[in-house]
């Protein structure tokens, strides 16, 4: 049974909010809890980074290595508005990565969210690595790469942390995190075609 049909995947900590009472709310929780769903397949996953990821970072992974952790960066109050999988990927140089998806179950959230989670999640990995904790299953990952699933359709491929600050002498000191990001409505498109 392929992950993306396994009843048991929908008993995890990120699935239906119970706080989404308004119609609009619901229905972008539920299309995020199935996009999850669907993108719990490796292969489903592997699809969707060889259409949005930029091309440097897509050929530096081996996607058939692509493997889904159980682990995640959210904490239940975060599970109200996110979701998120977490793969790791060999990479072509013999080391590997982490994948984080994240994935908008409001379709109204502050535009930094992902990213802000991302690096959350990043700091957390690296945190593990100085206490020589590695991630669990995968040790210590040569990068995280996030990926940001949204419901905007905005025309950006990837948005970055200092985008969200004000510029000025003190933007050198925001990180300068990227996060690969599309949209909900192209995943949603895959799997009807995938019916």
């Amino acid at each position: 049974m392929s992950p993306a049909t396994d009843p048991s995947i929908t008993t995890n900590p990120n699935a239906t909010n119970p706080n989404a009472t308004s119609p609009q709310g619901k229905q972008d929780a539920d299309q995020a809890d199935r996009a999850r769903l669907y993108l719990t397949d490796p292969m489903h996953m592997a699809d969707l980074l060889e259409h949005c990821l930029p091309a440097d970072q897509r050929e530096d992974l081996e996607l058939a290595s692509l493997s889904l952790h159980e682990q995640t960066g959210l904490n239940a109050e975060e599970r109200e508005n996110l979701s998120d999988l977490v793969f790791s990927c060999a990479t072509k140089g013999g080391g590997h990565a982490l994948l984080y998806v994240l994935i908008e179950r409001k379709g109204d959230l502050p535009a930094p969210s992902c990213v802000l989670q991302a690096l959350k999640f990043m700091l957390d990995v690296a945190n593990g690595a100085l206490k020589g904790t590695d991630f669990p299953g995968s040790g210590v990952p040569s990068r995280v790469l996030p990926l940001a699933i949204r419901h905007d359709r905005e025309e950006k491929s990837s948005e970055k942390l200092r985008d969200f600050f004000a510029p000025g002498p003190l933007g050198a000191f925001v990180p300068n995190l990227s996060i690969t990001t599309c949209h909900l409505e192209d995943v949603l498109r895959n799997i009807s075609e995938a019916e």
